[in-house]
């Protein structure tokens, strides 16, 4: 029990855990910071202690369409050099003493340029992969005019996650116009000109560093091993009673296993009558 509360107390005080979001083929440096990071009171920032790469995301779906599974393949480095390694949806992997947990939020970022008369802006869109293949992803973004801009995506292929984007423009509530958008071919939505000009997935990557699991789940093997021992080792009671007359009478008992020890009691029995 104090093995586990010391792993306990060591925990609160060292948590270093956060989430990074990644882009396929993006790569993030040693030291860069996290994210909705947890921190202990002896941890002053959480942040990367190996830099990693995400080399792709795979999501595999179910009959129904309902995500079955989400996959990420990164390569990290550690000491000896560089590893891939595939990492399942709350599945925990521990490289180098790091927690490495793949998040089930996968969704596609769309790199777009926008273009209204001699203004163009280039921006990412993140959109959240619905729980369902046949739920469309919608995202709503502003524009200085007044307008609002709404994509619209819809997974078309699970394996290679390919999707057809839809974009529209509406003021004031009313349709000013609405466009499929295919990567390298502009098109234009009423005065706003539209180009995709890449598209892939990105993902969730929970990375906790904290001390202390070890000692914790050492904690409680130890508990569960003492109780397993507190269990199968079966105490007999050997109980001795004088009778009134002066006999004196010897009762043998097993509180579990009875049948277990049935041959420790033929020859206690066989001992007290002088046998062998």
């Amino acid at each position: 029990m104090l093995i586990a509360l010391a792993g306990i107390t060591l925990i609160w005080l060292t948590q270093a855990s956060g989430l990074l979001i990644l882009i396929e083929g993006e790569s993030r440096a040693a030291g860069t910071a996290l994210v909705s990071d947890e921190r202990g009171p002896l941890v002053q920032e959480s942040a990367l202690s190996a830099g990693l790469a995400l080399d792709r995301v795979e999501v595999e779906h179910w009959d129904n369409g309902e995500t079955r599974s989400v996959r990420g393949v990164y390569t990290i480095e550690t000491d000896s050099g560089q590893i891939q390694v595939d990492l399942v949806a709350n599945e925990p992997t521990t490289v180098g003493g790091v927690r490495y947990i793949q998040d089930s939020r996968v969704g596609h970022v769309y790199a777009m340029r926008l273009t209204r008369e001699d203004r163009t802006d280039e921006q990412e869109f993140f959109l959240a992969e619905p729980e369902s293949l046949e739920q469309p992803a919608y995202l709503d973004i502003p524009l200085q005019t007044g307008e609002v801009l709404r994509l619209k995506s819809v997974l078309l292929d699970s394996a290679s996650g390919a999707a057809n984007l839809v974009a529209r423009v509406e003021r004031s509530g009313l349709v000013v116009g609405e466009q499929a958008v295919v990567e390298g071919e502009p098109a234009a939505i009423g005065e706003l000109g539209v180009e995709l000009l890449d598209t892939c997935r990105w993902t969730i990557l929970v990375v906790d560093s904290t001390p202390g699991y070890g000692l914790l789940f050492g904690g409680f093997g130890v508990i569960s091993l003492g109780a397993a021992l507190l269990y199968l080792a079966t105490p007999r009671e050997v109980t001795i009673t004088r009778e009134p007359e002066g006999d004196v009478r010897a009762d043998w008992h097993a509180v579990r296993f009875g049948r277990l020890y049935e041959r420790e009691e033929t020859l206690l029995r066989a001992a007290a009558a002088g046998g062998k």
